[in-house]
């Protein structure tokens, strides 16, 4: 059962990265295709979603690709250690929320046939899926990430506080304590004082 944990936050992070790839590149194209429109048919300008949009699903789109993939190869690679994973993840599910906050705020977001019409609504409904990507996005990485916090403080407050550095694919989370990292427990004139 101990192995089936280990095992299973493995499968269900390469899922996680997987699933939040693919909607990354939804949201890239979905906010390209808003800011084509909008520069072309309103003077140059553009939503600043639309470029949020851009700009978060090119972050993710070339970092969670990579993290996984390295994490699979490297086991001494900085992007495979659980303290940096934990960041990281941590600012792109604050910009998936920001981008999803972002793109409800237009003001046409519930009706889009009461505002606009022809590639107007076309424009519309596309933030609209945007909008739902980002959501779901901003669901999936901040579960993975509090998951991971958990599990990592979990380990911390066991004793085993190299746990912030060590390897995404190689930490044991069901560790009883610090003997199961190989490191001896310190002792005080031959009495065990690690805390289990």
């Amino acid at each position: 059962m101990v192995q089936d944990i280990n095992a299973t936050f493995l499968v269900a992070r390469m899922m996680v990265f997987e699933v939040a790839s693919m909607f990354a590149f939804l949201v890239l194209a979905l906010g390209v295709a808003i800011a084509n429109y909008t520069s072309s048919y309103w003077y140059g300008g553009y939503f600043p979603f639309a470029a949020l949009g851009i700009t978060t699903g090119i972050l993710t789109l070339f970092t969670l690709p990579p993290m996984l993939f390295i994490s699979m190869k490297r086991q001494d690679a900085i992007t495979s250690m659980n303290g940096v994973e934990l960041a990281w993840t941590w600012f792109l599910w604050i910009l998936w929320l920001s981008l999803a906050a972002s793109s409800t705020g237009t003001f046409w977001f519930s009706d889009c046939s009461t505002w606009w019409i022809g590639k107007g609504e076309t424009m519309c409904h596309e933030s609209q899926t945007l909008t739902a990507f980002s959501f779901f996005t901003w669901i999936l990485l901040l579960t993975y990430n509090l998951t991971l916090l958990f599990f990592t403080i979990h380990q911390h407050m066991r004793g085993n506080t190299s746990v912030w550095t060590g390897h995404i694919t190689m930490t044991d989370f069901t560790a009883s304590g610090p003997n199961s990292t190989g490191i001896p427990p310190k002792t005080i004139e031959g009495e065990n004082i690690a805390l289990l």
